[in-house]
């Protein structure tokens, strides 16, 4: 396409002369917005910001097709781009005719900058130029940004008086070009003069004549969709429109996908804490578990010990009762003596230990004054006497029985 080669130029060479910072990015939406919107030119123009700043920057302008009421209009648009395209959002006006006027709203203001949703929302990662002029077409197609200027019927043209022509000769004022101009007086007829522009001279037709674009058609003059699609400039046909109004509806379903996403992403995130706190809680049962587990090892092996001594118990105590049944004998009847002379001792011995016994615990009781002196003196003599003989009877057994004394 020559138009696009050209663009492509034009476009480069403005880019290495102003300073934008990604220059490569804003090319091919710059290409990309004149690809399907042949009506935009690109040129540099200097832009008036609202604190008296002027700036050269790349504006598209030219007219964008816009369906309303059956029938298309081109609705004149400029769409400059800041240097820090396409972090920032462009800014964008309708350009109105002389033939057109603004019809202020909620989108278009009474100085023609559009304000939108898409502008307010700009996403210099998502956004283009592309699906910014889809949005204004859409919202330009409910409620037109221009409207026709309303002209006055055109006055009827005064009689045209004629004076009488001059004479044959050459006034005072010089000739142009070789062509003799009006005089400046008439000779007759007593009229005042009327200037008339002289002409200039004749120059040689140029082989090469400069074709000069006629603006497009103002609103609300219809476009000739026959006549558009015979042309090889590119004026839209329905097949673009109907791309640029899919473009369109795909850029809005791509929006709410997106919100969709980063809301199903939070969820996701919170389900996905929520297992892994879930995971952590079955790991600590687990591990209480196997300790729970380990405990009742430990006790069923305690249990069995304690059952195995037991067992050991009962029998042991079976074992008792059936020599009690079997031999029933006195504690005492457990000491053999080998002759009675021995038992004798032993049996003296005994009593001496008894008699021991109780005297000691005469004496406690005197101390703590549970018997009187006189019991005590009285049960010590009779006791010391027994005692006596018990040792004297000791003492004959064990001579007699050949014991050391």
């Amino acid at each position: 396409m020559p138009g696009g080669s050209a663009h492509d130029s034009a476009v480069s060479s403005y880019l290495s002369r102003l300073s934008y910072r990604s220059s490569d990015q804003a090319k091919r939406d710059i290409m990309g917005a004149l690809h399907h919107y042949p009506g935009l030119k690109p040129k540099m123009e200097k832009f008036t910001f609202t604190d008296g700043r002027q700036k050269d920057l790349i504006c598209l302008e030219g007219t964008i097709p816009v369906p309303y009421r059956g029938s298309m209009y081109n609705i004149p648009v400029g769409i400059w781009l800041l240097e820090t395209h396409p972090a920032h959002a462009p800014m964008c006006f309708v350009r109105p005719t002389a033939d057109m006027q603004i019809k202020v709203s909620k989108f278009v203001d009474g100085s023609g900058k559009i304000y939108l949703p898409f502008l307010h929302e700009w996403d210099g990662n998502n956004s283009d130029i592309l699906s910014l002029i889809q949005m204004c077409i859409i919202t330009f197609g409910e409620q037109p940004p221009v409207f026709a200027r309303a002209h006055p019927p055109p006055a009827p043209a005064p009689p045209v008086q004629h004076q009488a022509y001059p004479p044959p000769y050459p006034s005072q004022n010089a000739s142009y070009g070789g062509f003799p101009g009006y005089p400046a007086q008439a000779q007759a007829g007593g009229y005042p003069p009327v200037p008339t522009p002289a002409y200039p001279n004749p120059q040689p037709p140029n082989p090469n004549p400069t074709p000069v674009q006629a603006y497009p058609p103002a609103y609300p003059n219809p476009v000739n969709p026959q006549q558009s699609s015979l042309q090889n400039s590119g004026t839209i046909t329905q097949d673009h429109l109907l791309m640029s109004l899919r473009s369109a509806v795909e850029d809005m379903v791509r929006r709410k996908l997106r919100e969709e996403y980063a809301m199903k992403n939070v969820e996701i995130q919170s389900l996905t804490k929520i297992r892994d706190e879930l995971q952590g809680g079955q790991a600590k049962l687990k591990q209480a578990l196997q300790a729970l587990d380990q405990d009742t090892l430990n006790m069923e092996a305690s249990i069995r010990e304690l059952n195995q001594e037991n067992a050991k118990m009962q029998e042991t105590l079976v074992q008792a009762e059936r020599m009690k049944e079997a031999t029933d004998m006195k504690p005492e009847d457990a000491i053999i003596t080998p002759t009675p002379l021995h038992r004798q001792l032993l049996n003296a011995h005994a009593e001496e230990a008894a008699v021991h016994e109780a005297i000691y615990y005469l004496g406690e009781a005197l101390k703590h004054e549970v018997i009187d002196c006189d019991v005590f003196l009285k049960q010590v003599r009779k006791m010391a006497r027994k005692q006596f003989f018990l040792k004297a009877t000791m003492i004959k057994c064990r001579q007699k029985a050949g014991l050391p004394a």
